[in-house]
């Protein structure tokens, strides 16, 4: 790598060959800015985890969170088993369906912005790099290869709600 990290992205229509002015690189600036880290989410979790659990933390697993008070000597929290715990601080890890939102009524509703949008990902192994397919219109030529770094394919045809 040249001292920058770059990110690709690939529009695709069904049926049509790639056209090159629907491809493009887009670069990430090198130190002090900082590099753009795409890494793999069940390792890092565990990592963390590990990490929590070294320096003290007690994880508990299938206890629903009812309720949360904060104040300014910390955090307590309740769960619907009825137990209760006291800490300094909450990292509410819980994903989209974010326990802190619901209780607290963070989120807009409706929403202010709406899509319909889907991104599905994945990490693979043996598969074709696109650079090296053999595309009737060839592979829209860039300054890098597609595969150097993280390349988004991306197209039509997935509303939210479909299986994937």
């Amino acid at each position: 790598m040249r001292g920058q990290e770059e990110l690709r992205f690939i529009y695709h229509r069904e049926g049509q060959h790639q056209r090159p002015e629907e491809a493009t690189q887009l670069v990430i600036p090198a130190f002090p800015e900082g590099y753009e880290a795409h890494l793999f989410r069940q390792d890092i979790d565990a990592f963390l985890a590990n990490i929590a659990a070294h320096y003290g933390v007690t994880f508990r697993f299938n206890s629903p969170v009812s309720h949360v008070d904060a104040d300014e000597d910390g955090i307590t929290i309740r769960t619907q088993k009825g137990e209760t715990f006291r800490a300094r601080y909450l990292a509410d890890a819980s994903g989209p369906s974010s326990v802190l939102s619901k209780l607290w009524g963070l989120r807009d509703n409706p929403p202010r912005v709406r899509t319909n949008t889907r991104c599905v990902f994945t990490h693979m192994v043996d598969v074709s790099h696109y650079d090296d397919l053999d595309l009737p219109n060839g592979v829209p030529q860039m300054t890098e290869k597609w595969y150097s770094g993280t390349c988004h394919h991306l197209f039509e045809g997935v509303a939210l709600g479909d299986p994937v």
